[in-house]
């Protein structure tokens, strides 16, 4: 009689064994098929096609011959789902009060810019459509903002943009690979 139960008990105990793998597998497949449903196709480089993606640059002296202590900020937004960039340039210190602003793609100007403050120090939003193009160009880090003052026709500052990390870097100066092109030193984009 013992042994009659402990071969129930064995044939019982493999029956839940099995039981049990049937259901993992089961959870496992159900996992493995609602992560490939959550994939996206295309994009612009964000997790979410609905969240918007930080960009932002530091103002640095626009070519090796501009001699100035300004500095600021260029921060943008990427809206993937409408392609539209939201920006604010900041600004203080200008050698001059600023008379052109717009934002470049690597040379030629993508973005011009009216109705900002004509001083030395301010700041200024504003927002614009960009193409696909355009789009993964700012993805390279090709896009940059510049400020052109009196004293500087041709661009006293410039800043690169570049997407802010999660933990909150990024932006900054132009690449060392030379990501961007500056506009030439005494005359330029306007």
């Amino acid at each position: 009689m013992a042994k009659r139960q402990s071969l129930i008990n064995r044939h019982i105990m493999k029956q839940i064994r099995v039981r049990n793998l049937v259901w993992l597998s089961l959870v496992l497949m159900s996992i493995s098929f609602s992560g490939l449903t959550g994939c996206k196709k295309g994009g612009y480089g964000s997790d979410n096609n609905n969240m918007p993606i930080p960009y932002s640059g530091t103002f640095v002296k626009s070519d090796s011959a501009v001699t100035t202590s300004a500095s600021g900020t260029l921060t943008a937004s990427l809206d993937p789902g409408t392609k539209e960039l939201s920006y604010t340039f900041t600004w203080q210190g200008l050698s001059g009060n600023a008379v052109g602003m717009h934002i470049h793609d690597n040379g030629p100007i993508i973005i011009p810019i009216s109705g900002f403050p004509q001083a030395t120090s301010g700041t200024y939003s504003g927002k614009a459509t960009l193409t696909d193009a355009q789009i993964n160009d700012l993805i390279a880090g090709k896009l940059y903002g510049q400020i052109h003052t009196e004293n500087y026709p041709a661009g006293e500052i410039l800043a690169v943009l570049t997407k802010v990390n999660a933990g909150g870097g990024g932006g900054g100066t132009p690449p060392p690979d030379g990501g961007y092109t500056p506009p030439p030193s005494g005359g330029g984009y306007n």
